[in-house]
């Protein structure tokens, strides 16, 4: 693809990654990724939408993704589809960060996050290399599988 690319194109793509993150993980796809992953594409979303950051830019395609803010974090920002919901958690600020559990779901969240994006680079692939390409599912559904 060319670095010109247009709207529609950043929001097709915004709107893919999106719904790929939601069926995986039911989690968003975090907006902090989303730069890199048109820059993969050949985009400099700054020519396409030129002043406009991307956030509002995507907070006025509605009908393409919905923009959710953590409540506390103005820079955790996610993309879901647009009939979804989603909260990010309220961490409690009395509960130590370095439990076990706390530890378990960000290793569970952050392996699907590395499967997704492993993902996405099998489907840039041109189709000689990527017919040479075998994974058995069991192996995927096993980088997927919360411990």
């Amino acid at each position: 693809m060319s670095s010109d690319g247009n709207p529609e194109e950043i929001l097709s793509i915004a709107s893919t990654l999106a719904q790929e993150a939601w069926d995986i993980s039911n989690q968003p796809f975090m907006l902090s990724d989303l730069s890199p992953a048109l820059a993969r594409k050949g985009i400099d979303y700054r020519k396409v939408i030129g002043g406009q950051r991307l956030k509002g830019f995507l907070e006025g395609a509605r009908e393409h993704v919905k923009v959710v803010v953590h409540p506390t974090q103005d820079a955790k920002v996610g993309l879901i589809p647009p009939g979804e919901t989603f909260e990010f958690p309220q961490e409690s600020q009395s509960a130590p960060k370095s439990t076990n559990a706390h530890r378990d779901r960000g290793g569970a969240s952050r392996r699907k996050y590395i499967v997704l994006n492993f993902l996405e680079l099998l489907a840039e692939l041109d189709d000689e290399s990527a017919g040479q390409v075998q994974l058995p599912t069991h192996v995927l559904m096993k980088l997927m599988r919360e411990k």
